[in-house]
C-alpha cells in the first residue's frame, strides 16, 4: 500500500491529478470514519503527507514557470497569448476540484474547508506571479504603444475573467 503511495507521488508533477488524489482521499477517510473503520487511517494519513508537499511542490513550479518567462516574448495584441489560456484553465480545474463536493451530503468538514483554504493560498501565490507576468513581462513589447498594450490587457484580462466565470 505504501507503494501505491510512493508511486502516485514521485511520478506526477501533475498538480490537478494530485488534488483529484488529494480529494479523493479525503472522502475515503470519511467514509471509513462514518463505518467506524480505523483500520485505515495510518494509511490514509501517510497518503495524504505524501500528496500534499508533491501537489505544492508541482503548484510551486508553475509559479516559478511564470517568473522565469522572458520579457523578449512577443504576444500577440489581438488575442490572449497561450500562457494567459492554460493559466485560466489551470485556475478553472484546481477550483473546480477543490470547491466541489463528491457527496450529496450538504455538511461539509474540516478537511474539506482545509483543502479549499490550501488551494486558495496557492492560487493566489499563482495570481499574483501571473499578473507581474502579464503586466510587466508579455507587454513589455508593447511598452512603445500605451493604446496597443492597454488592449492587449483588456483582451487577456477579460478572457481570463470569461474562462472563470
Amino acid at each position: 500500500n505504501d507503494l501505491v503511495a510512493q508511486g502516485v507521488a514521485t511520478a506526477s508533477k501533475d498538480a490537478i491529478g494530485l488534488l483529484i488524489a488529494i480529494r479523493v482521499n479525503a472522502v475515503n477517510r470519511r467514509v471509513m470514519s462514518r463505518r467506524r473503520v480505523p483500520a485505515l487511517d495510518a494509511y490514509f494519513d501517510n497518503l495524504n503527507m505524501t500528496l500534499w508537499p508533491k501537489f505544492k511542490h508541482a503548484c510551486d513550479e508553475h509559479v516559478k514557470s511564470l517568473e522565469q518567462i522572458k520579457e523578449s516574448f512577443e504576444p500577440n495584441p489581438e488575442a490572449p497569448s497561450f500562457i494567459v489560456r492554460r493559466y485560466a484553465n489551470f485556475v478553472v480545474a484546481l477550483t473546480t476540484v477543490a470547491h466541489s463536493s463528491f457527496e450529496s451530503s450538504t455538511v461539509v468538514d474540516d478537511e474539506e474547508v482545509n483543502i479549499a483554504t490550501q488551494v486558495d493560498l496557492v492560487l493566489d501565490r499563482m495570481r499574483r506571479a501571473m499578473f507581474e507576468c502579464v503586466t510587466n513581462k508579455l507587454c513589455a513589447s508593447l511598452r512603445e504603444s500605451p493604446k496597443r498594450r492597454s488592449a492587449y490587457l483588456v483582451k487577456t484580462f477579460d478572457f481570463v475573467c470569461t474562462t472563470l466565470s
